[in-house]
């Protein structure tokens, strides 16, 4: 059996970001990204969520936590496998 373990590659913190430099700052984080690497961002932005959502799919990346925080604010957690 094969144990993968997971290192956190990086956190970012977009609150307060319009489009697209939510989207553009997290693409610039996901190319850093090596096999098993997670990282963990909030941003306060609705149409983000989605496309950020939308392009870790695109790059075979796993969302592994998307949630609202609160009224307005997510988390998002993505792992590239």
């Amino acid at each position: 059996m094969t144990i993968h373990r997971s290192r956190k590659n990086g956190e970012l913190n977009l609150l307060g970001l319009p489009c697209p430099y939510p989207e553009v700052l997290t693409a610039i984080k996901l190319r850093e990204m090596h096999t098993n690497d997670v990282l963990e961002m909030v941003l306060d932005s609705p149409p983000s969520v989605g496309i950020i959502k939308n392009m870790a799919f695109k790059y075979k990346f796993s969302v592994i936590l998307a949630e609202k925080v609160d009224t307005c604010t997510w988390k998002i957690i993505i792992k590239k496998w």
